[in-house]
């Protein structure tokens, strides 16, 4: 039947679009897409932000880019995720199976004043 070929072509652009997010740190920036095709791609310079965490999403939120009342959510799969607060006060989080490492990888290259003695 036609309705079930399109119901398989729109699965299957779900999964290249949506089916996994990857997050990459590179030398001045993270950069995080979804799927296998690498678009959308979003970005933000180490210098704008502030603080990173380790924090858990709600289950009810959900899967793909989401508007939280915690701000936006990028996620594909599971609970965890790392939460980024900027310098304007805006606050997003990356869904990650591998949060501690990727939190590792961001706290030396964040910006910090320095500190008064």
């Amino acid at each position: 039947p036609p309705a079930a070929a399109w119901i398989c072509a729109a699965h299957l652009l779900a999964l290249l679009l949506l089916g996994r997010l990857v997050t990459e740190v590179r030398s001045d920036r993270l950069v995080w897409h979804f799927g296998w095709l690498g678009w959308p791609r979003w970005q933000l310079r180490f210098e704008e932000i502030e603080r990173v965490e380790l924090t858990r999403n709600r289950a009810l939120e959900g899967l793909g880019i989401r508007f939280t009342s915690k701000g936006r959510l990028y996620n594909a799969h599971g609970l965890s995720s790392l939460r980024l607060t900027l310098h304007d006060g805006r606050q997003l989080r990356l869904g990650t199976q591998q949060g501690q490492r990727l939190l590792q990888a961001l706290e030396p290259r964040l910006q910090r004043p320095p500190q008064r003695r």
